[in-house]
C-alpha cells in the first residue's frame, strides 16, 4: 500500500477492495500516531514533575509550572493540575500507570480511571478496561456516579478585553473572602449572588506570621502549633506586609510600604504583573529591587505576581536589576536575559503625557469662558464636596456601570473619585477605563 503521502488524486475511481485496503491503512497510520501523541503526553508530564518539584520553572523565568505548560505546550492549568494529580497516583496503580505509559489510554481517561481508583483500588483492572472501551462522556458519567460529584458540561465563552477586566476582578474580590474558585464556579457564584442582591469582596484574607526577634526565625500560627516558614517566603512576604512589635502594648501597626508609594506602582502597572511577558493580575505583591533597607523609592518598585516574586527570592533564581527609569533587566541565574521593563523610552513616554496634561490645563484657565480647572490631590480620604474630574457624561456611565455591578451609590462615588485623585490622567479617559480603575481598585 503506498504512503499516505503519495497517494494518487483519483481516489474516488478507487472499487470497493481498494477501497477497505486503504481505509484499514489510514485507521492503522491514525491510531498509531494517536498512541504515539499519547506516549509523548505521558513523558512530557514525568518531566513537569520534576520541573515543578526542582522549582526550576523559576530558573527559566515562569511564576508556576502551569504558566509554563501554558507558554511552551499551550496546555491550559487545569489539565497540568489534573496530570500532575494523575502522575502522583501512578506509582499505586501498575495496571493504569503500563496502559498511560504505553499510550494505550487518553489522557482524559486516564485522569477520570485514577480519581475511580482512588474509591475501589481494587477494580482496577475494571476501571482501565472502562477507559479503553468508553468515550470519555460516558466514562466520566460513570465516575461521577461512583464518587457523586456532578457531570460538568463544557461551553465554550469568548470574552473582550474589558469582559475579562471584569470578570478577573470579580474573582479577585472572591478570593479577598477566601474563595479561590476555578472560572465555572466563579461565574457560578458570582452570578447567583446577582441575582439575590449580594455583594462581593466585603472581606479580606489576612495571613499572620510571627518573628522572634532573638533568633529570626519566622512562624505561621495555626490554633496551638506553630509551622515554621521558609525564610525566603518569609523574606518575600516581609516586602509588603504590617508590621506590629508586640512586645510593647499597645502594638502600634505602620506598613513597610506607604500607601501614596503603593498607589504610585499600582497605576504605572495598571494592576498587571511587571515581570517580562506576565499577564498575571492575581495574587500581586511589591518588590523592593534594592531590598527593603535601601527605602521605598517607587523607580526601585516592581508590582509582580506571586510567582515571579518568589524568583529573586529563592536562590537567586531571577535577578532583578536597575530602575524603572533606567530600565529593569530580569535574567536567568546563568545570566541569559529574559526581558526588560521601564526604561527611558517610557519614563520619556509618561513625562510627554504629563506634560501635555498640564498645557491642556494651563491652555484651558487661561481662556476666559473656560471653567477653572481644580487640581486634582492624591487623597485617598473621601470628599463629599469635592468635585469629581472627568468629564459628566463618563463619569455618568461609568457610575451607572458600577451600580449594576451591586456597588452602592456612595461606594461608587467614593471609588471612582479615590481612582481620579491616584491617577489624574483618568479625568479624559472613558467610562471603561473608569470602570476598570475602580474594580482594581476595590480588588487591591
Amino acid at each position: 500500500m503506498p504512503s499516505t503521502t503519495t497517494l494518487s488524486p483519483s481516489l474516488r475511481k478507487l472499487d470497493s477492495s481498494q477501497r477497505l485496503a486503504l481505509a484499514n491503512t489510514l485507521d492503522s497510520e491514525i491510531c498509531d500516531f494517536h498512541r504515539r501523541r499519547n506516549k509523548d503526553q505521558a513523558q512530557i508530564v514525568v518531566r513537569l514533575a520534576v520541573l515543578r518539584e526542582s522549582r526550576g520553572y523559576l530558573s527559566l523565568g515562569f511564576p508556576s509550572v502551569q504558566a509554563y505548560a501554558k507558554q511552551r505546550l499551550g496546555w491550559g492549568a487545569g489539565k497540568v493540575k489534573a496530570l500532575l494529580e494523575l502522575h502522583a497516583r501512578l506509582p499505586r496503580r501498575p495496571l493504569l500507570r503500563e496502559a498511560f505509559e504505553a499510550g494505550e489510554v487518553d489522557w482524559s481517561k486516564a485522569v477520570l480511571a485514577g480519581r475511580a481508583t482512588e474509591r475501589e483500588p481494587e477494580r482496577e483492572a475494571d476501571w482501565l478496561k472502562a477507559a479503553q472501551e468508553l468515550s470519555s462522556r460516558e466514562l466520566e458519567a460513570k465516575v461521577c456516579g461512583k464518587t457523586g460529584e456532578e457531570v460538568r458540561r463544557g461551553r465554550w465563552v469568548k470574552l473582550t478585553a474589558w469582559e475579562e477586566s471584569v470578570l478577573e476582578a470579580g474573582r479577585a474580590a472572591l478570593r479577598s473572602e477566601g474563595l479561590d474558585l476555578e472560572l465555572g464556579p466563579a461565574l457560578a457564584e458570582l452570578t447567583q449572588r446577582a441575582l439575590q442582591g449580594g455583594s462581593v469582596g466585603s472581606s479580606r484574607t489576612r495571613f499572620l506570621l510571627m518573628e522572634c526577634v532573638d533568633c529570626g526565625k519566622t512562624t505561621h500560627p495555626t490554633g496551638a502549633e506553630q509551622v515554621p516558614v521558609d525564610p525566603a517566603v518569609a523574606e518575600r512576604l516581609r516586602c509588603d506586609t504590617e508590621v506590629q512589635d508586640t512586645r510593647v502594648l499597645p502594638a502600634r501597626v505602620s506598613r513597610t510600604i506607604p500607601p501614596s508609594v503603593r498607589n504610585e506602582v499600582l497605576a504605572r502597572s495598571k494592576g498587571i504583573c511587571e515581570f517580562p511577558g506576565c499577564d498575571l493580575r492575581a495574587y500581586l505583591e511589591l518588590h523592593h529591587i534594592r531590598g527593603r533597607g535601601r527605602g521605598h523609592d517607587p523607580d526601585h518598585l516592581l508590582h509582580l505576581c506571586a510567582g515571579h516574586h518568589a524568583a529573586p527570592h529563592d536562590d537567586d533564581a531571577v535577578k532583578i536589576e536597575g530602575s524603572w527609569s533606567t530600565g529593569v533587566r530580569f535574567s536567568r541565574a546563568d545570566g541569559s536575559l529574559i526581558g526588560t521593563v521601564g526604561g527611558p523610552a517610557m519614563a520619556d513616554s509618561r513625562e510627554s503625557h504629563d506634560s501635555a496634561r498640564a498645557a491642556e490645563a494651563t491652555d484651558s484657565r487661561d481662556d476666559a469662558s473656560a471653567p477653572a480647572v481644580r487640581p486634582v490631590v492624591a487623597d485617598s480620604r473621601e470628599a463629599p464636596n469635592k468635585p469629581l474630574a472627568a468629564p459628566t457624561q463618563e463619569r455618568d456611565d461609568a457610575l451607572r456601570v458600577l451600580k449594576k455591578l451591586e456597588f452602592s451609590a456612595r461606594q461608587a462615588k467614593s471609588l471612582l473619585r479615590q481612582a481620579l485623585a491616584e491617577q489624574p490622567g483618568l479625568r479624559t479617559a472613558p467610562a471603561e477605563e473608569l470602570v476598570r480603575a475602580v474594580l482594581l481598585r476595590h480588588a487591591a
